[in-house]
């Protein structure tokens, strides 16, 4: 690494802050939130990624023709299902109306549609922001027939606690992060209606916080 980028990566913030007691202490020191940043669909220049297949491969197995996407964006896990499944479902994305895109085939609200039964609910990378998690698992379980796939889930094998963090995520974006215990995770499923029915490790993926590695990890549910 040159002298120049030694530099300017010192002088960046860390990408996770830490001591937060709580979710709140973590928010009164955020910035802007993701309605800062929003983001146009890329609806015609879109290349599917590995996480993309794994949900793919999980609707297909689900043989889902309803999907809510928690946290979807602009829409990239409908684009990919566009792209790789025979028939893609129809597709209800839960977002705040800053990020809603424009896509033919997705539908675009601001809450989980409680009145509303879905055969499968996926969210990726979501859960982590949210002010209960569990709370939030809950509500698009309730709403799921079929199944429920969870990806780019932050878990530790190494850590009894779940934590807040404050996450620098993009210029003038400061959000609450949560890191959570994979033992108290999979702990929530044991009397829950529905089971781990695959569980995997985004090795390639992962943050370290609080000495800990945290891998970006996925599960998908099933009823029981």
């Amino acid at each position: 690494m040159s002298l120049l980028g030694s530099m300017r990566r010192r002088l960046e913030p860390p990408q996770f802050e830490e001591g937060y007691d709580d979710f709140d202490a973590a928010a009164s020191a955020s910035l802007g939130g993701w309605a800062a940043h929003p983001f146009n669909s890329r609806e015609g220049d879109f290349s599917p990624g590995l996480i993309d297949f794994e949900i793919c491969t999980a609707l297909a197995h689900i043989g889902a023709r309803s999907v809510l996407d928690f946290g979807g964006g602009a829409g990239d896990h409908y684009l990919a299902a566009a792209n790789v499944l025979p028939r893609p479902p129809a597709w209800t994305i839960v977002e705040v109306p800053e990020r809603h895109a424009v896509i033919d085939g997705v539908t675009y609200v601001e809450d989980i549609p409680t009145k509303t039964q879905f055969d499968a609910v996926i969210t990726s990378g979501a859960l982590q922001y949210v002010r209960d998690p569990m709370d939030t698992l809950a509500a698009i379980c309730s709403v799921a027939r079929c199944g429920v796939l969870i990806t780019r889930l932050p878990l530790c094998e190494h850590s009894d606690d779940d934590f807040v963090t404050v996450q620098n995520a993009y210029p003038g974006v400061r959000i609450p992060a949560w890191f959570f215990s994979a033992a108290k995770w999979r702990k929530e499923f044991l009397s829950s209606p529905w089971r781990i029915a695959w569980e995997w490790e985004g090795r390639t993926d992962s943050a370290k916080v609080r000495g800990k590695r945290f891998y970006y990890s996925g599960m998908l549910l099933l009823p029981r």
